[in-house]
């Protein structure tokens, strides 16, 4: 649940993420998912080696485990900065989140500061943003800004992350939340509330 942004302001905005690839490939998924396996996989796996030997340990192996390489930063930067090479897995996790049944509440801490000019509006993250089923341990990550998050289309990544003992949730981009509420000095310097826009 790190952070890799790198900040020049004073704060992070909490926005509709207009820069942010949030895709949610729902008006063609089958095609997406021709092209998928037919073109993408193929150019992503030449033109990256990192990202073809990943590839090719997840479809060797029954558990999928991060591999702790670094390319999650690499992901997270190319998804904001303009420049994306990663079509295959941003669709495939995309598309995973669309057989999610229930919404849930999780948890997010983090070391940034984030925009506090922001109750009532409409937001989503830049990113795919890792949360927690757990409050506990979240803090770990940072307590300057922390988010309670009801989501319905977050996916338990459960035993196919490396640290099951966090629970983690990952919250696609696409997901659009409304800022509840504020609260400061609670159990982060700063607790942000969001829920189903």
């Amino acid at each position: 649940m790190g952070e890799y942004y790198n900040i020049s302001h004073e704060y992070v905005p909490l926005d509709m993420a207009p820069d942010s690839v949030d895709d949610a490939y729902s008006t063609y998924t089958k095609e997406m998912s021709r092209q998928v396996l037919s073109k993408y996989i193929t150019n992503e796996q030449s033109s990256n080696a990192a990202f073809k030997k990943a590839w090719n340990r997840a479809l060797n192996s029954n558990k999928h485990k991060n591999p702790g390489n670094g390319k999650p930063r690499d992901l997270k930067f190319s998804c904001v900065a303009g420049v994306f090479y990663y079509h295959v897995l941003h669709f495939l996790l995309t598309d995973s989140f669309k057989h999610q049944g229930k919404c849930v509440t999780t948890y997010r801490g983090t070391k940034l500061d984030f925009d506090t000019d922001v109750i009532q509006k409409e937001i989503r993250f830049h990113s795919f943003t890792s949360t927690s089923f757990s409050r506990h341990g979240v803090t770990n990550f940072g307590k300057k800004s922390c988010f309670v998050i009801e989501t319905c289309h977050g996916a338990a990544l459960g035993n196919f992350f490396n640290l099951p003992q966090e629970e983690e949730v990952l919250i696609p981009p696409y997901e659009k939340f409304k800022v509840e509420s504020i609260k400061l000095n609670d159990w982060c310097d700063v607790v942000y509330t969001l829920n189903l826009s």
